[in-house]
């Protein structure tokens, strides 16, 4: 068995069109990564049983539909997705021999064949629907895969609900149609946080009827989501309380405490709440700031309420402003300090601060 490692994507492209590749070539890839997963037996003979299908029923390993510019990428995203379904391999539905491809019928991009054969494998039937952008997964090398999200994938393949989930506790219906339109490449990470910022990815791509302003505006969001900046939270929990009989609200109510951070949620807080807290992104960047918000949540919208300020080295809520800076009201606050001494949080400033709001 041929232990040498898998040429670098970056290599692989630049060289895609200077030599022609055979099967020789494609041979040391798929050894090399097999190679990978040698120690587990198990995984090995899921691996090379995946090679025999897709060479038999696909021509995805053929060199003929390597000489191009992208024949190498295509190979490397092929085996990478078959290593990692390979690892997965206590995931799978049903046996891969069972998976029928036509290529006469339709003709379909590499990426959206390996996209059918991971619908077969982990799918738990045809109804179950899987947002494209969770997909990119199964294209990462296995030790740059993030494990949640790995986790959450076969969690909804699974035909369970996305806030059954660790990750997805907070998405409501109409962020789960967000996340069903998203584009397949953007952000795992941003489309959990902010799914109302996913239709931005998709509105340049579609200019009509935009405005000047609004083109500007989309653009400029587009470039911040990419080069999103975030830090390490402090160690605070983020918390939820629920109000089963209230009166003045649609139904049941939540209090949500969550800990903002990314630059591109500290931006949508302050352009939501009217107030500068943008300003404090680089204290947080220094970890020397936190910034919380509270938001309540009923069957029928999330509404935010208040954004709160934390000193990481001393855990004492330094302030607590709402909508243009406006102060907290009485019910407000008691959440406040409910969550401030479950989590052992100095609350003293804050008390003297609105001590007669309380």
């Amino acid at each position: 068995m041929n232990d040498t490692k898998v040429m670098s994507r970056a290599s692989s492209w630049k060289s895609a069109g200077s030599r022609k590749i055979n099967l020789q070539s494609i041979q040391k890839r798929i050894d090399a990564t097999r190679s990978q997963i040698v120690g587990d037996r198990k995984a090995v003979a899921r691996y090379n049983r995946l090679i025999r299908q897709l060479s038999n029923k696909t021509n995805l390993l053929h060199p003929a539909s390597m000489n191009h510019a992208n024949g190498l990428r295509n190979l490397d995203d092929c085996l990478t997705v078959l290593r990692n379904l390979s690892g997965c391999w206590q995931r799978w539905q049903r046996p891969v021999e069972d998976w029928s491809f036509d290529p006469k019928q339709v003709r379909l991009s590499p990426r959206q064949t390996l996209t059918k054969l991971i619908d077969h494998l982990l799918l738990k039937n045809k109804q179950v629907k899987v947002p494209n952008i969770f997909y990119q997964v199964w294209f990462r090398l296995w030790e740059h895969i993030n494990r949640e999200h790995l986790k959450l994938f076969t969690h909804l393949a699974a035909g369970n609900g996305i806030r059954g989930s660790h990750l997805g506790k907070q998405v409501t219906c109409r962020d789960w149609n967000l996340l069903l339109d998203a584009p397949a490449d953007a952000p795992i990470d941003v489309a959990l946080r902010d799914p109302q910022s996913l239709p931005l990815l998709t509105q340049l791509d579609h200019p009509a009827g935009l405005t000047r302003r609004r083109r500007k505006k989309i653009r400029t969001a587009k470039i911040s989501m990419s080069n999103d900046r975030c830090w390490e939270p402090i160690p605070v929990c983020d918390f939820y309380r629920t109000e089963e009989n209230h009166l003045y609200s649609n139904g049941p109510r939540t209090w949500i405490v969550r800990q903002i951070t990314s630059e591109s949620e500290l931006s949508k807080e302050g352009e939501r709440m009217r107030h500068c807290v943008k300003s404090y992104l680089g204290l947080c960047l220094k970890k020397k700031c936190a910034i919380f918000t509270l938001e309540v949540r009923d069957i029928i919208r999330t509404r935010p309420l208040l954004t709160i300020d934390v000193m990481p080295e001393t855990q004492e809520i330094l302030e607590a402003k709402g909508y243009k800076n406006r102060n907290p009201k009485k019910e407000e606050v008691k959440v406040i300090e409910i969550w401030a001494r479950r989590e052992k949080l100095d609350f003293s400033l804050l008390r003297e601060v609105y001590g007669t709001e309380m």
